[in-house]
């Protein structure tokens, strides 16, 4: 045996410099040498002292002198079997263990304090060891390439270095203590066995490519202190579902990259952009909900992932390029404003139908849509075309209808959007409409208005939709008017029956310019409107054109927003309501297929949408009550204060026709409605009126 002497009384085992690695056999270190007369204790086994004994060593015991283990110490000793180590080991070098591929366990001294860098890295024949209590870090790839199948941390440990576990293919669960506070990435990387892992409830930061490739992780909880996921921290895992929480900020390059299992994914509501390749290849990913705190998704971020619909609750300043792209099953998508959508970003949905943009979009780049086979449709709710890239619908379909608000087309035909394979339409319709204006009574009472588009008929050869008109005035339980207004849309004009003359008067002119004038007959009456300005109105995100008009009699002046109505009642109702003791004196609230579009003002729209569709006091407050509703059959009409008996009813449909009548005899009263087809109705009794629908 060699040594160095390190002192006037202490030594360290080393190698023979001559023949490096020429140990065989037993050995049994000495704790006291004697060397020309002088004795010395032996204190440290040194650096690179039993490495690459590749031939016959088989065992090496350290005396209790021993105090430090140094680098390489016992490195690449292949077929050494057995170390036994001291208590009085205080520090173990790197490498100390390195590819002792016999070597099946060993007990650690108690009382070192990490585990250093590479200390058993390929040690292929470890499957088990015990972690001293002294230990407080396990240093960088400390058990890499080995074959841990099961190990114990303790709650000394306060750090894990980076890739300490990596390609420990054979190591299943792992229990991270809540002491650690720190990971280094790649800590448990290509751990293909890995089946359960927990992570610490003190943890900030999830580092990159934590679990990268560990295919049979299914599940694991993210603590709630995590404000950072790392690039590559869960991608290739089995993970089936995820909940992001509130407090993390950001989530890293390809975090869950071919996380083909993912199903189900909860976003944190603090999270501030989706980076590339974040969920690319997560085929199994078929919903996702962006939350408002999101302002960017990056380039390839959901890349040929499952997605089949896609929920964005805020604004999106950036959708990178190839951001959505192979989406193969997604058929549908409603984006939010979005600033700019990249190139490619949509390329390849085939199946990709239909497209809605509610907010401002500023540029659409190359290639956005290309290769959208089955695309059909592409609705911008905004006047000012956005800068077109070009080729952005390559390869689509020759049939792609671009829907644009009314008076927007022709700005787009003169833009570079005329030049796309797109047939460029005006959406001047009311399909799915509903609107809420305020009524002021005689009486200094607020209640409303509400209109609502019902269905489609036919008037002199014209498709018109038909608009159900509500008053609801100072007293509810009392003052219900019902009317049917008649209105379509052709060329940029919108035209309303009037009843009074059976002929139709233009309501609205969206191409108006300044300086232009239109007529419009009320019953005998007329009304000269006269466009004052033409302006441009945002509301969240979405571009509006709006005529400021105004009438000699100011009957009718006002600000009108193309595409949704006169903002301070939809019709003249100063002309049609006159004498009757109340104003409708504004629009608060207008709704598309139940979703707010616009509002004009503070009021709370999402209140008044519920009251009106979901408030049963306010019907119990007013004349009579019907139920069920809908009704397969039978209705049953109902007052708790029994003051209607021997009153009338009359059962109309959405064009005014009288189907049944009768008399009320009772408190409770049911009338027989099987013989009408399935639809929607009105039930009047006296002065109230009830809408009620009859189902197959």
């Amino acid at each position: 045996m060699y040594y160095n002497i390190t002192s006037d009384t202490t030594v360290e085992v080393t190698y023979d410099q001559l023949h490096f690695n020429t140990y065989v056999g037993d050995f049994v270190v000495p704790s006291r040498v004697t060397y020309e007369g002088a004795t010395y204790t032996v204190t440290a086994i040194g650096e690179a002292a039993f490495q690459g004994c590749e031939g016959e060593l088989h065992s090496v015991i350290v005396p209790n002198t021993v105090k430090t283990i140094g680098v390489c110490a016992f490195a690449s000793s292949r077929k050494l079997s057995l170390i036994i180590l001291p208590n009085s080991i205080e520090s173990i070098g790197t490498a100390a263990f390195s590819r002792c591929y016999g070597l099946t366990s060993l007990r650690l001294p108690e009382g070192i304090t990490e585990l250093s860098e590479r200390m058993f890295f390929d040690c292929t024949g470890l499957t088990t060891i015990e972690i001293p209590s002294s230990v407080t870090r396990i240093g960088k790839s400390a058990f890499g390439l080995s074959y841990i199948t099961h190990i114990n941390i303790p709650e000394s440990v306060t750090y894990i270095g980076e890739s300490a576990f990596e390609s420990c293919t054979r190591l299943t669960s792992i229990d991270i203590p809540d002491s650690v506070t720190e990971i280094g990435p790649s800590a448990f990387y290509y751990c293909l066995e890995l089946q359960s892992a927990r992570l610490p409830e003190t943890l900030e930061v999830i580092p990159e490519s934590l679990f990268e490739r560990c295919p049979s992780l299914s599940a694991i909880d993210i603590p709630a202190t995590v404000t950072e996921i790392g690039a590559s921290a869960f991608c290739y895992t089995g993970i089936e579902e995820m909940v992001i929480p509130d407090a993390v900020q950001s989530i890293g390059d390809e975090a869950f990259l071919g996380c083909s299992r993912l199903s189900s994914i909860t976003l944190s509501s603090h999270l501030g952009s989706i980076d590339v390749g974040v969920f690319q290849d997560c085929t199994a990913l078929h919903s996702i909900t962006i939350p408002q705190s999101v302002v960017a998704i990056s380039r390839n971020a959901f890349k040929q992932s499952g997605l089949v619909s896609i929920t964005f609750e805020g604004s999106i300043d950036d959708i990178g390029g190839a951001a959505f792209s192979g989406c193969t099953s997604l058929r549908s998508i409603v984006l939010p404003t979005t600033a700019h959508i990249e190139d490619l970003a949509f390329y390849g949905c085939s199946n990709l139908e239909t497209v809605v943009i509610t907010g401002r979009v500023y540029e659409i780049r190359s290639y956005a849509f290309g290769e959208c086979t089955a695309l059909q449709t592409v609705t911008l709710l905004q006047s000012i075309p956005p800068l077109d890239g070009g080729n952005v619908f390559a390869n689509c379909n020759d049939t792609v209808r671009l829907i644009v608000p009314c008076g927007a087309k022709e700005a787009y035909e003169n833009s570079d959007w005329g030049n796309e394979p797109v047939i460029i339409e005006e959406d001047c319709g009311f399909v799915g409409a509903e609107w809420y204006y305020e009524i002021q009574n005689e009486n200094g009472s607020i209640t409303y208005q509400h209109l609502e588009y019902v269905a489609d008929t036919t008037i002199n050869h014209k498709d018109v939709q038909i608009i159900i008109r509500t008053n609801t005035l100072y007293d509810k339980r009392e003052h219900i008017e019902v009317t049917r207004e008649y209105i379509y849309e052709e060329d940029g004009v919108v035209y309303w029956w009037n009843k009074g003359l059976q002929e139709f008067t233009v309501l609205y002119n969206y191409d108006a310019e300044e300086g232009d004038a239109w007529e419009i007959k009320v019953g005998t009456e007329h009304i000269t409107m006269l466009v004052d300005a033409v302006e441009q109105y945002d509301y969240e995100g979405r571009s509006f054109k709006m005529l400021r008009v105004s009438d000699a009699d100011n009957l009718f002046s006002g600000i009108i927003v193309c595409g949704i109505g006169h903002l301070t009642s939809f019709f003249p109702e100063r002309l049609m309501t006159r004498g009757k003791g109340y104003r409708v004196e504004g629009m608060r609230c207008y709704w598309r297929n139940g979703m707010l579009w616009f509002k004009y003002g503070e009021e709370d729209c999402d209140a008044v949408y519920k009251n009106y569709h979901f408030g049963l006091d306010e019907q119990e407050e007013t004349e009579f009550a019907v139920y069920p509703n809908p009704t397969h059959g039978v209705l049953t009409i109902h007052h708790s204060t029994f003051i209607i008996p021997h009153s009338s009813f009359r059962i109309t449909n959405l064009m005014g026709q009288t189907l049944m009548s009768g008399t009320i005899t009772a408190e409770t009263q049911q009338i027989d409605v099987t013989n009408l087809p399935a639809g929607m109705y009105f039930i009047t009794v006296g002065d109230a009126t009830r809408k009620f629908v009859v189902n197959e």
